[in-house]
């Protein structure tokens, strides 16, 4: 499941919003494969019509087309479940390693929106970083419609004054 909601939310909480990271992260790792393919391509045309260099040849195309699925994935699967009194951060560091993470709303002192160049804001992703009452920070990196994210949040915050 790509979001795995199996626990519970707490009495009376409600699920306001799933964020996600932006697809345009995985756009320098595609451009990367291209490239490693494409040279294996041009590797492969100087071996030779060989079995053994076709062979090769497949089986390293193979390689790296798993590993890109591998990371676009991992890209996916990084989210945010926001609710009506937390925010939970789940980070996937494998395929079956994760991290999970939650704040309180009534924890947030502040919240910082961060859109940085001009792919972000032309694309509407970004940074959206929160500082804890314990000056602790908690960044949600590269998410996709970050300033509508954002304002829910300030809208959030506001419903929840401690």
């Amino acid at each position: 499941m790509l979001f795995d909601l199996s626990y519970k939310l707490n009495s009376g909480e409600k699920l306001v919003g799933i964020a996600r990271k932006h697809w345009f992260l995985i756009v320098p790792r595609l451009i990367e494969f291209l490239i490693i393919i494409s040279l294996l391509i041009i590797f492969a045309n100087k071996l030779g019509n060989s079995r053994e260099s076709f062979a090769i040849t497949v089986i390293l195309i193979a390689c790296f087309i798993a590993y890109f699925i591998y990371t676009w994935i991992l890209t996916r699967v990084d989210y945010f479940i926001i609710t009506s009194e937390r925010i939970i951060r789940i980070k996937q560091k494998g395929v079956w390693d994760r991290d999970l993470n939650e704040i309180s709303i009534l924890d947030i002192s502040n919240i910082t929106l961060n859109e940085k160049g001009i792919a972000a804001a032309f694309l509407k992703f970004g940074s959206i970083k929160i500082t804890l009452k314990n000056s602790a920070l908690f960044n949600m990196a590269n998410i996709a419609d970050c300033a509508k994210i954002y304002q829910g949040l300030i809208k959030l915050k506001g419903i929840k004054k401690a």
